[in-house]
């Protein structure tokens, strides 16, 4: 109806509800819902399966191709087809364009092999080995889960449509997996995934959010790196724990899909199970659990990890769980480094099973491909391309992940429309609760992953022994706040935001540097797909322009005409890739606003400083869509690198005075701060190593006169030279906590001060930057 006759209050909010789920009771939907609309309801399901089928088809014609033949062009008059003049798209054609699919069942099968997800039973698969032997291929097709976790991830889905609500996916892992090293964000598992995925949630009426949050590798940001804490990294599971202890703020409490993909470093791209230690086994078991206690609302489905882990969680505590592969088995394979330009583009040198191929498949022109600027006057000069890190994943890699994790989660919408079409023929509209509300599945869930004993999942308990975690944080949501980006909520997540300023105004400075982003588009930065190649998105809005069928296959006509032209790549016909315009878009109140510190009264050579962040640091929270209004440092050789990583802190040192802040709803009895110690260019290798060894290199740093002290409430405990090095621990490379509480007989939730600051002596080396405060 009119906006004037729409209801002021969503008939599925949680006030409409009278819950916090908006578990509407099917009795409760006014007559007027669209819910209760079965003409509606049955069109809305019929164009959404078309929809999705749609969308699973094109991921697989990206890399195989449409398996069209017999195209013919003709103009409206029947003669032969002539090539677009004047204003048309390059690579365009004129005329009337028809073909045929070729073994239309062929395929299929081909399609479901490529993307097939075994649906296994956990309690005779017991194993990784065993899980191996009954589905060897599960890592190169499209991975595993179980019935119930399947089930599972249909209700969210169900729930998200039947509520217009959102569904909120977290990517995290480590550098490489996040496509650091040589790849823009764009061409990165996340930014795939929601470039290709948003408007078709939208269209199902789900704000669809894919939050990425990783950092860059602590070399490039200043920070040394010991070879055994490399060596450690490679093994796989640290690099999420900084984020995974505070995982309710800063990866968010509104998630209903993780994918974590922290695995170590292998040689072999086809992403077999890399096990990693029984370190890396802990530390997941901690980051799933302190998912799962996160959110209130909701509850995630959990992709990757250690096979073990995933098994107790679901078999002791119902969670759904999986593991995900890359779709490789059905990429065409390279076989020769100079015929692979017949292959579709983005199969070319993915696939290389011959071992003397192997090398020159993974040459950087191949696997990477990328520009710095394309504007004119920048800041800093730039780089022709992202410089390109060893063991990095290049975007061919990065996008056959993403589209296998995206077939997989349109493979659960078939499913769940189907559940709903198939329920309401026969007992009507609204869909019945049982099929789609959540509250009392989540709240199953979340009670027993707080009672899991050591002897059902002993895993993250073993924390305490291996890095002085208490136990308690298996059971406990922490929360946190951080200058890190990217974050969920980052204005609200942001260590700043418990800063309590003093009488007089005084708080922490940030420096207001320009962003040379600043006024760009996402459609900007977004690659082009090359002339004569399948867009998956031209697909998924066929019924919004049909003449998009018409320039594919125009354009693969085109393609196959130029092969027989000269037997050379298209590009050398038609063109490389057209540049990116640099010219602002869109309204500037379309933008985010940034947050700006107007108090003349602040001086960075006064008080704590935030140093070492992004400019929009309090826009950066991982999605694709916050890319321009998080910027890049003008300092940056690389501006269209895109990545949102930045290891920001506040930094203070004996001129600076207290820090004060205040943390909510302490609970559990837990404070703790990671810590860096030292300007960022001396600062100490903090490590996984022998807690003496780290010690020594800081005790080298830190003068004699060094005192830390910190307060709880107003009582202040102070720490010398040797104390503070004590109470100093260095649980994986990157972070050294400092507990501030550790009070196990804490049960009631209240509010608590704490605060900081450093005396005795000055100078680069007593300097001490706050990264994180966690708590519960």
């Amino acid at each position: 109806g009119a906006a004037d006759e729409r209801p002021a209050e969503p008939y599925t909010s949680p006030a409409a509800a009278g819950n916090e789920f908006s578990d509407v009771g099917e009795e409760d939907f006014p007559d007027e819902a669209w819910q209760v609309d079965a003409v509606y309801v049955n069109h809305f399901l019929d164009a959404g399966e078309k929809l999705v089928r749609r969308g699973q088809e094109a991921m697989f014609g990206v890399f195989v191709g449409l398996g069209i033949e017999n195209v013919t062009v003709s103009n409206h008059g029947g003669e032969e087809m002539e090539e677009s003049a004047g204003g048309e798209e390059e690579g365009q054609v004129s005329g009337q364009v028809s073909g045929q699919i070729r073994d239309p069942n062929q395929r299929l099968h081909d399609r479901l092999q490529m993307f097939h997800l075994a649906e296994i039973d956990l309690a005779t698969v017991t194993t990784s080995e065993y899980l191996a032997l009954k589905e060897p291929h599960w890592h190169t097709k499209g991975g595993w889960t179980t019935q119930r976790s399947f089930d599972g991830l249909e209700r969210r889905l169900l729930h998200a449509m039947m509520t217009n609500g959102n569904f909120t996916i977290v990517i995290t892992g480590n550098w490489r997996n996040m496509g650091y090293g040589g790849n823009h964000v764009w061409q990165a598992m996340a930014g795939k995934m929601e470039v290709l995925l948003t408007e078709l949630f939208q269209r199902l009426g789900v704000t669809l959010a894919v939050r990425a949050v990783g950092l860059p590798p602590l070399e490039k940001e200043g920070l040394s790196v010991t070879p055994l804490e490399a060596a450690g990294l490679n093994v796989g599971g640290r690099e999420t724990l900084v984020h995974a202890m505070g995982w309710s703020s800063i990866l968010g409490g509104d998630v209903d899909m993780v994918i974590w993909e922290d695995d170590g470093v292998d040689d072999d791209e086809t992403n077999k199970e890399r096990k990693g230690d029984e370190f890396s086994a802990q530390l997941f078991d901690f980051f799933a659990r302190q998912a799962l206690l996160a959110g209130t609302s909701h509850l995630p489905f959990l992709w990757g990890g250690n096979f073990h882990v995933l098994r107790n969680l679901h078999q002791y505590a119902d969670v759904d769980v999986g593991q995900l592969g890359n779709g490789l088995f059905g990429v065409p394979e390279t076989t020769k480094e100079e015929l692979a330009y017949t292959l579709p583009w983005a199969s070319q040198y993915l696939k290389c099973e011959k071992d003397q191929l192997k090398t020159a498949c993974r040459k950087e022109e191949y696997q990477f491909q990328s520009r710095c600027w394309t504007g004119e006057g920048s800041a800093t000069p730039q780089l022709d391309r992202i410089p390109i890190l060893p063991t990095a994943v290049g975007w061919r890699m990065q996008q056959a992940k993403a589209y296998t994790a995206a077939y997989n989660l349109l493979a659960a919408l078939l499913d769940a429309m189907d559940t709903w079409s198939e329920r309401t023929i026969y007992e009507g509209q609204p869909l019945t609760d049982e099929y789609w509300h959540i509250g009392e599945y989540i709240t199953n869930i979340r009670e027993k992953v707080k009672a899991l004993t050591e002897e059902d999942a002993p895993h993250c308990f073993q924390l305490e022994k291996s890095i002085k975690l208490p136990n308690r944080l298996c059971r406990n949501a922490l929360k946190g706040r951080t200058e890190y980006t990217p974050r969920a909520n980052p204005m609200e997540t942001s260590i700043r935001s418990i800063v309590v300023p003093s009488e007089t105004g005084a708080t922490v400075a940030e420096t207001n540097e320009m962003n040379p982003l600043e006024g760009m588009a996402v459609d900007e930065f977004v690659d082009n797909v090359p002339a004569g190649e399948v867009d998956p998105l031209e697909l998924l809005h066929l019924e919004k322009n049909l003449r998009l069928r018409e320039r594919y296959l125009g354009r693969r006509w085109l393609r196959t005409t130029s092969r027989t032209r000269d037997n050379k790549n298209i590009s050398q016909w038609l063109g490389s890739l057209p540049d990116k315009k640099s010219s602002p878009k869109g309204n500037e109140n379309d933008r985010p606003l940034q947050r700006r510190l107007e108090d003349p009264s602040i001086r960075t050579s006064n008080g704590w400083q935030l140093l070492h962040s992004l400019p929009g640091n309090d826009n950066c929270d991982g999605t694709l869509a916050s890319t321009a209004s998080c910027g890049v440092s003008p300092s940056s050789s690389c501006y269209l690198e895109g990545h949102q990583g930045a290891r920001g802190g506040i930094w203070g040192d004996d001129t600076t005075g207290w820090l004060n802040m205040k943390v909510t709803e302490m609970e559990c009895g837990y404070v703790a701060l990671n810590l860096e110690i030292g300007g960022r260019k001396v600062r100490h290798r903090a490590a996984n190593v022998r807690k003496l060894e780290s010690e020594r290199l800081l005790s080298n740093k830190l003068p004699d006169e060094f005192v830390f002290e910190y307060s709880v409430d107003n009582v202040v405990s102070t720490l010398d030279k040797p104390q503070f090095l004590e109470r100093l621990e260095y649980p994986v490379p990157g972070m050294t906590l400092l507990t501030l509480v550790n009070d196990e007989a804490s049960t009631t939730a209240k509010d608590v001060s704490i605060g900081v600051r450093v005396r005795g002596c000055s100078g680069v080396e007593c300097q001490i930057g706050l990264t994180h405060v966690y708590w519960c």
